[in-house]
């Protein structure tokens, strides 16, 4: 079975093939979406860091950040499942025991990863995708090594430390999910794709493995869109607000009052690749 290139989004046409976000945000955030630039070689996503305390209008209700979601398919949430490739909160320091980038399934009733196989260099969490269960966790993996393949920095802070450049991989089939990391200045886009096509028997074993033994993949992941998203504040950084050290205000104060807290809340991405199997 080989693979084909069935969509590229690059550049400054990038962002034909997504829609904006504009509605209230749906994990109850602190946030108007959106702020996005594009080169020929590079698109920026990032949050606002010029509307202070003083400004004509404030950000008393919500700084200006952003959600893009494809055209391909529309967000069947959650019927169609939901595979998180990256999420993070709060203060990501490295040197921090409880620093880590979480990988995760949302569906609905009957997808565990309970006491199954998994072949991975992450950890385990929750076991139970469904999204009622533990206000919406879902099947969590987590790792330190985001940022590398075998080894390395955790996300955020030492990611962009180390030229925040890597390549993300997610394979989705009928027999489970994986997800992979690259780093580019180990080869890493020649080891993802090799001469033409990405070959995942080649890649070693994933960050994050999510087997179909206790879930049927294709009954509980369909027509799945791609959402990039930067957040703020909501029902996943607030749980974990003070634990995380954020310091006395409360999330939405630091939110509306601090604008150059968010110079370095950015994701800048070269390209999207989409492969089918064929």
């Amino acid at each position: 079975m080989g693979t084909e290139d069935t969509r590229q989004n690059s550049g400054t046409s990038f962002f034909e093939k997504f829609s904006y976000f504009h509605d209230y945000d749906p994990a109850g955030g602190f946030v108007h979406y959106n702020l996005t630039y594009a080169t020929s070689d590079t698109v920026i996503i990032k949050v606002d860091t010029t509307v202070g305390p003083g400004s004509e209008p404030d950000a008393s209700t919500g700084r200006f950040s952003v959600r893009l979601e494809s055209k391909k398919h529309p967000n069947n949430w959650p019927m169609n499942g939901e595979i998180d490739i990256l999420e993070t909160a709060n203060i990501q320091d490295p040197s921090s025991p409880d620093t880590s980038a979480i990988m995760a399934l949302h569906t609905t009733e009957g997808c565990t990863m309970q006491s199954v196989q998994r072949e991975m260099t992450g950890s385990a969490g929750q076991s139970d995708c469904h999204n009622a269960t533990n206000y919406n966790t879902g099947c969590v993996v987590t790792t330190k090594d985001y940022s590398s393949i075998d080894g390395g920095n955790a996300a955020a802070r030492a990611f962009n430390a180390a030229g925040g450049s890597g390549i993300v991989a997610l394979e989705w089939r009928e027999e489970g999910i994986r997800l992979w990391v690259f780093p580019r200045e180990e080869g890493g886009l020649q080891r993802m794709i090799g001469s033409s096509m990405p070959d995942p028997s080649v890649w070693g074993r994933p960050i994050a493995d999510f087997p179909s033994t206790k879930c049927d993949i294709g009954a509980h992941f369909r027509n799945q869109s791609i959402i990039v998203n930067i957040d703020l504040c909501g029902y996943m950084t607030e749980a974990t607000w003070e634990s995380s050290g954020c310091g006395p205000q409360s999330c939405v104060e630091f939110v509306a009052n601090n604008p150059l807290a968010f110079q370095n809340a950015y994701w800048e991405f070269g390209e999207f690749r989409v492969y089918q199997a064929i």
